[in-house]
């Protein structure tokens, strides 16, 4: 049977804990004036004004479901319940998880944008992402539960354990399972990181934090980690997986990005038994297109340009140098450029 919502006589607390540091012109996560309730499941009390009411109730039908798949993955479950807040105040589609002081999701219950990536069902897929971090992030020791219980979720020990790439990666490789859509199963997210290859700038360990001074830099942890952890788990196995997020529990806490400093390398060579940078060799050559000749001339002239228009056929690579304002071809086979026509916007 459906849960029925009701309004919750504890949500100034609940609601209280809901709203992390946020920048004063941000504004709040749900417009003020407005009636709360919340709905209860086993392991979570979710959250919405009215508005968003249809939503909460999806989730309330689904959200036991994905907990038993991501718990069953890594092994490990929440400690306590969780809030859930479903708004429908900010513009948006997104989310996220705060583990401070005590771990919480917000969902934002809104149009989806164009240029999201593609899910089978967007909804269940945000929620599963940020449900992930909180079980991932969870994983703790009886000593360090018994901690976070009085002081809050400093005391978890992944959260200093974890490089990025893995807070992201388990995630992104989650959300990407069979049938489901996802970063990590998305051939375009497979073919910049073969790109990267081909252009001999494949991310490091340390610069998959998103510690790097060149393009495209940013948040690459989503896209390298997802992909890394999607290619442990293929690999060796979600066992060996759930087994490497136990084994950073016990590494020694740090603030450094570099992996090999917070303990991550250690804590991998005992889940695993071979090195993070042999395994991170390993995964790189996974994504190797093997055959593939270097371009003999720079398609574009120093100082760059901004390509358009790109298209390939016929044996030839098409596309419009927006500087130049021309459309130029490369021959796939002898290698040669040449000028079409001119070509304005």
């Amino acid at each position: 049977m459906r849960p029925k919502p009701r309004l919750a006589p504890v949500l100034v607390l609940a609601l209280a804990a809901l709203f992390p540091p946020r920048p004063a012109a941000a504004g709040p996560l749900v417009a003020s004036g407005q009636r709360l309730f919340v709905v209860q499941t086993e392991h979570f009390d979710i959250i919405f004004p009215k508005a968003s009411e249809p939503s909460a109730l999806r989730l309330a039908s689904f959200a036991e479901d994905v907990y038993d798949e991501v718990a069953g993955k890594l092994g490990s479950g929440l400690p306590r319940r969780v809030p859930v807040l479903v708004t429908p105040d900010i513009a948006t589609f997104n989310g996220f998880m705060n583990p401070l002081p005590y771990f919480h999701i917000v969902l934002f219950d809104t149009p989806l944008p164009l240029g999201w990536t593609a899910f089978r069902d967007n909804f269940r897929a945000l929620f599963l992402h940020e449900l992930t971090h909180a079980v991932s992030l969870q994983v703790t020791t009886p000593f360090a539960a018994f901690l976070s219980g009085v002081f809050g979720s400093y005391m978890k020990p992944a959260l200093f354990a974890a490089p990025l790439f893995m807070v992201e990666g388990v995630t992104v490789s989650f959300e990407s399972a069979p049938g489901e859509g996802g970063r990590a199963a998305d051939p375009l997210v497979r073919q910049r990181l073969r790109q990267d290859i081909l252009e001999n700038r494949f991310k490091s360990p340390t610069e998959a934090t998103g510690v790097s001074d060149g393009y495209p830099g940013g948040a690459v942890y989503y896209e390298y980690g997802g992909l890394f952890s999607a290619y442990l788990q293929e690999r060796y196995g979600m066992e060996a997986y759930a087994g490497l997020w136990r084994a950073m529990v016990f590494s020694a806490p740090s603030l450094s990005l570099d992996p090999d400093r917070r303990g991550f390398a250690k804590a991998f060579r005992k889940a695993y038994g071979i090195g993070l940078a042999e395994a991170w060799a390993d995964f790189r050559l996974s994504l190797t297109i093997l055959g593939v000749r270097d371009v003999p001339e720079r398609l574009v002239p120093p100082g760059g340009t901004t390509i358009d228009g790109l298209a390939s056929g016929g044996g030839g690579l098409f596309w419009v140098d927006d500087r130049a304002s021309r459309a130029w071809r490369l021959d796939a086979a002898t290698g040669r450029k040449e000028a079409l026509f001119d070509a304005d916007g």
